[in-house]
């Protein structure tokens, strides 16, 4: 596992509670995601005139990125209503894996075409990010169910294909997420028989696979990632 740079800051406060409430309130974490310093009080002058004492703190972060996404993810489905266990599956110094199970309406999680759990992983993955001096991509499947739609997708795109082939016409895939459609374009590109393009305006961008009158044709990936 990867070691991650933590990151400190320094507030003051009338107290050290005020002090730590301001750090947490400017990191974005909760108070059991750091470790808290007293560095001593220091006088504020007022007026020319030294006044009041001030205490100040030193806050540093202490979680792993992995750590505050299954975190943030368990929060997230708790707020939902949703019972479920959450795991890190995998981690490297480039991703991190979660896998959600357990939750009875697997469906609201995952949403159609798996729309719900690719917000719930940009904003956990924003989140769990926040403040690290290395950013790491963030991951999140529920049971399996990216591998099955990946495969699915897939057989969609080489069935869409051969339908293209043998009837010499373009065939359409209907509308996918811009994640989607990237596994269907990195699918067929390498088929010299067919190229591919998206077209439309999102959320309604669909993938155009047109036979190609000579081999050699290359597929091309979709730009809006």
């Amino acid at each position: 596992m990867a070691d991650e740079s933590k990151r400190s800051i320094e507030k003051t406060g009338r107290t050290v509670e005020e002090a730590v409430a301001a750090a947490l309130a400017e990191l974005g974490v909760g108070r059991e995601q750091v470790e808290v310093e007293v560095l001593g009080p220091e006088a504020r002058p007022f007026l020319g005139i030294f006044g009041a004492q001030q205490t100040r703190v030193r806050v540093t972060l202490t979680e792993t990125i992995a750590a505050r996404a299954r975190s943030l993810i368990e929060r997230i489905l708790a707020a939902m209503g949703i019972s479920a266990a959450v795991a890190v599956t995998s981690e490297d110094e480039e991703t991190v894996c979660l896998e959600v199970s357990g939750a009875e309406d697997l469906g609201v999680i995952i949403g159609k075409h798996g729309q719900v759990l690719a917000a719930l992983q940009h904003l956990v993955g924003l989140i769990a990010n926040r403040h690290q001096a290395e950013r790491r991509r963030v991951l999140i499947d529920v049971e399996g169910y990216r591998g099955r739609r990946e495969k699915a997708l897939k057989n969609l795109a080489l069935g869409t294909a051969r339908k293209a082939k043998q009837s010499g016409k373009e065939a359409t895939i209907a509308a996918l997420p811009a994640h989607e459609r990237r596994i269907v374009h990195i699918t067929l590109r390498d088929d010299p028989e067919v190229s591919t393009r998206s077209v439309g305006e999102e959320p309604h961008r669909e993938v155009i696979v047109s036979p190609t009158r000579r081999g050699g044709g290359q597929s091309r990936q979709d730009r809006s990632q």
